[in-house]
């Protein structure tokens, strides 16, 4: 019976300080408009990334789509180049080489 009526008492009491709390706590909550222009700035935001994001594939693709074409049309220029290349390095090695052996065997 102690328990029943401690656990009244205890039920009044926080009832009391609710609406106590509740009588000197003023919460001021914002107003629909407020969420409805933080969720149309985050749109406009996300909007704009996205518009971003997709000039940026698409400078790539087309980058890529270049890259591609001149391999296509100019494939033989750019066989011979890089054998030429190919070559003035492995001639500037063999220079380098056959120098360093001279020097090694004096």
């Amino acid at each position: 019976m102690t328990e029943n009526k401690k656990t009244d008492e205890l039920e009044q009491l926080l009832n009391e300080a609710s609406l106590h709390t509740d009588e000197h706590l003023h919460v001021d909550e914002p107003s629909t408009e407020f969420f409805e222009q933080m969720v149309q700035e985050q749109t406009e935001a996300w909007y704009r990334r996205l518009w971003i994001e997709l000039a940026c594939l698409w400078v790539v693709a087309l980058l890529c789509l270049s890259v591609l074409a001149i391999t296509v049309f100019y494939a033989p220029l750019l066989f011979v180049g890089i054998q030429i290349v190919s070559l003035v390095i492995l001639g500037g090695y063999f220079i380098k080489e056959s120098s360093r052996m001279v020097a090694w065997k004096q």
